[in-house]
């Protein structure tokens, strides 16, 4: 007699109640798991947090994973779903809040940036304060009595129309000029009418001529008439940084070098245009003295490879090497007095190795063709360093692959361990990762493997030098413990960061975290 397969009763009328007010629900721990996934489906994905925040008796994530991971996909799309789904250890529920926190993050940042600007550009401006003195006979003189010959515009039209245009909006009032003293106790010109002159005038005519107030007839040193502030601005990539020389009557003006600030109280500079050594030392001797006058700390200096021709000449001011990368030379400099603070160089190298298991309890290993292990005839397992931006568990992934061809899927992180003095001085951490094999076929790495295969774990463990070197035979040790459920590793686990909108994982024993 063939079976009949009986008919799913219908949700009885507490289920149909609970939908009807799911907006109210908190800890739903005692209720039956049908009944949990009819109500579920029902809730907003706020909703669904607060149940589950409350319900912290029982792990609701069998039945709402899969309702998280539909609020992921319709919120940020399947491209970003992707990205992420094969990676079982993530609970959706975790992703979905940080992908939020996120979102929310980046908004504070740009909050921030506009605030930061606009606190920026009002500090600029207040530095930019400039009370010079003088009286409207010498405004329309021409000539220095001190040196005795003339500067400012000579023939030039444009200015002598600028210099008028300035007079009448200025209404400068007649002064005497019988003494010193009276002269400088009347200023024919304050900082915002000044400002509001600058304004008026041509973009393009500042652009164009900007020692257009530094030497103009009566404004100049030779003529009394005194520039209270050392610099200003005439555009935003256009600084010049102003001094009067103890033997010369003439302001001496340099351009500075563009620097962002950085967070510590110091500056960050790139070179951007190519320029020789003797037009440079005096632009960043004017910079370092402009960044100290601003109390500012320590300069990186990030130097591209083509400008290199400078490098001589940096390091005879004072900076010293900090690292280097493919493209660039990064030197710093450290302004006050006594020793510095700034963060060393990269002092550790990450490197993991990578124990793959199959089902019949044989191992991944290899022969390498470089290193210590060459020639020995010994079999290891795959091993490789961490790229910069990459995470452990997926380097554990990439080297297994580029190495043998199998594709894996990572489980845990077994143990680490940390050795100095490894390559070139600096120490080494090294993540010990275990990986459930996807595939089976090996295609070895020609350029840096000998051989490849997969071993009876016994026979791998059992090889001399293996139990030898103290490192590995420990490894093999908790590994076999970890295959009989004895012991367990670090899982990732998604967190977020208040102060960027970057994810990170933090690795934890969740075993031992949910015991009770």
């Amino acid at each position: 007699m063939s079976r009949v397969s009986k008919p799913i009763p219908p949700l009885n009328s507490d289920v149909n109640k609970a939908i009807d007010s799911v907006k109210f629900l908190g800890d739903v721990g005692d209720t039956d798991l049908r009944s949990l996934e009819s109500i579920l489906s029902h809730c907003t994905a706020d909703q669904l947090l607060h149940i589950e925040n409350c319900s912290k008796g029982r792990d609701l994530t069998p039945i709402t994973n899969k309702l998280w991971k539909n609020f992921y996909e319709r919120k940020f799309g399947k491209d970003d779903v992707d990205i992420v789904v094969k990676n079982e250890t993530f609970k959706w529920m975790d992703l979905y809040v940080a992908k939020m926190k996120e979102l929310e993050n980046r908004a504070k940042k740009i909050e921030d940036r506009i605030i930061q600007s606009y606190q920026k550009e009002k500090a600029r401006k207040q530095s930019r304060q400039i009370v010079f003195c003088g009286s409207e006979d010498s405004l329309l003189s021409n000539k220095n009595p001190k040196s005795n010959r003339t500067v400012g515009f000579k023939s030039n039209t444009t200015k002598s129309v600028t210099l008028k245009k300035a007079k009448r909006e200025l209404h400068v009032p007649k002064v005497s000029t019988s003494s010193n003293k009276e002269w400088n106790s009347e200023p024919f010109c304050v900082l915002p009418a000044f400002w509001d002159f600058i304004s008026s005038l041509s973009l393009s005519l500042l652009a164009s001529h900007p020692s257009l107030f530094l030497h103009c007839p009566g404004i100049g040193v030779g003529n009394s008439a005194l520039f209270r502030s050392k610099s200003f601005s005439v555009s935003a990539k256009s600084t010049f940084f102003m001094e009067q020389s103890p033997t010369a009557n003439d302001v001496q003006h340099v351009e500075l070098l563009d620097a962002n600030e950085d967070d510590y109280g110091g500056v960050i500079v790139e070179l951007d245009k190519p320029m020789n050594s003797e037009v440079f030392v005096p632009i960043l001797r004017a910079s370092i003295a402009n960044w100290k006058q601003q109390g500012k700390k320590g300069v990186w200096f990030k130097l591209p490879i083509e400008h290199s021709n400078l490098v001589e000449a940096i390091v005879k001011e004072g900076f010293e090497y900090h690292h280097a990368e493919p493209k660039y030379l990064m030197l710093v400099y450290w302004i006050p007095e006594g020793a510095h603070t700034l963060p060393v160089n990269a002092t550790h190298q990450v490197g993991i190795g990578a124990l793959v298991l199959n089902e019949n309890e044989e191992v991944l290993v290899v022969q390498e063709k470089n290193g210590m292990f060459r020639g020995t005839g010994v079999w290891k397992f795959p091993t490789g360093v961490v790229d910069e931006g990459e995470d452990i568990c997926k380097a554990a992934v990439r080297e297994v692959k580029e190495e043998t061809g199998v594709d894996t899927e990572f489980v845990e992180v077994l143990a680490f361990s940390q050795t100095h003095q490894a390559l070139f001085g600096k120490s080494d951490l090294f993540f010990v990762c275990v990986l459930k094999p996807l595939t089976f076929e090996i295609s070895k790495q020609e350029l840096e493997i000998e051989d490849a295969q997969w071993m009876k774990l016994k026979d791998y463990t059992a090889q001399p030098l293996i139990q030898k070197h103290g490192l590995f035979n420990y490894i093999n040790n908790i590994f076999i413990k970890s295959i009989q459920n004895q012991y367990s590793g670090f899982f990732p686990v998604l967190t977020s960061d208040v102060f960027s909108s970057k994810i990170n994982l933090l690795y934890l024993n969740k075993n031992d975290l949910n015991r009770r």
